[in-house]
């Protein structure tokens, strides 16, 4: 019986589809696509044929061996080559993931299937969920990528030259509009930690007490000192999380530090700043307590905070519970944890602290991002600056409340022929004409 020839073919007992083409010298040969995808094993026997015949025609193709390549291996290159040139453990895991994300949606096996056009579904998820800057990020991580394929001679051109993340983005585009507390809605938010979970508990068993208060206690309390943790030092959840006993220095002295090593932090650089001495204070009967539970001195390796898989829903409900939000309707900004590092410069504002410290504590290499993005004052706080600042002008004395009439000195009047506002001299009458 003859073999079959049709192209592609699946062999029994193989999950992946097979090709049969004849190379450059006519030999017959048949490999493995290493693929499910009927598509992707027939791009890949179109490379093969087109590899062939270039070579029978004596037009040599240096990009051959890439062409072969699976995908991914070009991913690990990458990988290792951004960790060669020292770029932080979180931006190198982000981008790795980005990339194996943008290969599965595109069902890509080689480098000729990665193509501006493949990745489209990708971009479009990622623009229907995520922020304008997110989307942008992640056009970021292809066209970089397409660089580097070149300038290592991987592949001739770049694939994704042609993406655009579209207009220039402005704070309308951002996904999550977050707020900032005030250091007296921080100090709410972190009292309502060790309480909340017990009152819901009694609320929904009739006024029942748990049997687990005093673990609910605790676990309440070491959530309150995380805030107070992040609302102090602008440090994000990953940051806290990676903190170990020996990040922590002089806790029961004068100068008390947290030094968070640069291969944890989003710039990868170390991150050395002070504590308020009632943070170092409780972290230090944090750790003897912790001692003390499990029945050993904590070590200088364990880690010194825990930061819950959902912190972000704690932190909701913790606020909702502390009346910071409401409870029954959308709040109109969001109010997570990574609030707490928005909460921190407002803070540091209030208390009349220099925009180049809070510069220094939140990290940012230019200013602006301090100002720009951390730093606007509050709704609340420009009303009540605004409210009563410019004195009221003698020719409106009299539309004013008394109220507004004290809210400054009068600026005095000018009159002149074609002024047509009442007259703020005794007597007059606004109401009559005059003849």
């Amino acid at each position: 019986m003859a073999r079959a020839t049709t192209n592609p073919y699946k062999r029994d007992g193989s999950p992946f589809w097979q090709i049969l083409y004849r190379d450059a010298s006519g030999r017959e040969r048949r490999e493995s696509s290493k693929s499910k995808s009927k598509r992707v094993a027939q791009q890949i026997l179109a490379d093969r044929r087109l590899e062939a015949d270039q070579r029978r025609a004596g037009i040599l193709d240096r990009f051959a061996e890439s062409r072969r390549r699976p995908l991914d291996e070009f991913v690990v290159l990458y990988r290792d080559w951004l960790q060669a040139n020292k770029r932080a453990a979180q931006y190198v895991a982000d981008v790795v993931k980005q990339l194996r994300d943008a290969i599965d949606s595109a069902d890509a096996a080689t480098l000729s299937d990665l193509t501006a056009g493949s990745v489209a579904a990708y971009l479009t998820e990622t623009r229907a969920k995520y922020s304008a800057k997110t989307f942008a990020g992640r056009i970021s991580t292809l066209r970089s990528f397409g660089l580097w394929l070149v300038e290592h001679q991987h592949w001739p051109e770049n694939p994704f030259i042609s993406l655009r993340s579209g207009r220039k983005r402005t704070d309308a585009d951002r996904k999550f509009r977050r707020r900032g507390l005030t250091l007296a809605e921080v100090e709410l938010l972190a009292e309502a930690a060790p309480v909340r979970h017990l009152q819901s508990y009694a609320k929904s068993h009739g006024g029942r007490s748990a049997d687990r208060a005093d673990e609910f206690t605790r676990v309440g309390r070491e959530r309150a000192l995380l805030y107070w943790f992040a609302a102090t030092t602008g440090l994000r959840a990953a940051e806290i999380a990676a903190i170990r006993w020996e990040d922590l220095h002089d806790l029961e002295g004068d100068n008390p530090r947290v030094i968070v090593p640069g291969k944890h932090t989003k710039n990868g650089a170390d991150a050395d700043l002070p504590l308020q001495q009632f943070v170092a204070r409780a972290l230090q009967a944090l750790r003897e307590d912790r001692s003390r539970r499990e029945g050993r001195l904590a070590q200088q390796g364990d880690r010194a905070l825990h930061v819950p898989e959902r912190i972000a829903e704690h932190v909701r409900r913790d606020a909702m519970h502390a009346g910071l939000i409401p409870s029954h309707r959308p709040a109109e900004r969001r109010l997570d944890f990574h609030a707490l590092r928005h909460s921190c410069v407002r803070i540091l504002r209030d208390l009349n602290v220099p925009v180049e410290v809070a510069q220094r504590v939140l990290r940012h290499s230019d200013v602006r991002l301090t100002l720009q993005t951390y730093g606007r004052a509050a709704d609340e706080t420009v009303t009540k600056t605004m409210q009563g600042l410019v004195p009221v002008p003698a020719m409106f004395r009299g539309l004013c409340s008394p109220v507004c009439s004290d809210g400054g000195p009068a600026v005095k009047r000018h009159d002149t022929p074609g002024n047509t506002m009442p007259s703020d001299k005794a007597g007059s009458d606004p109401t009559k004409a005059t003849g």
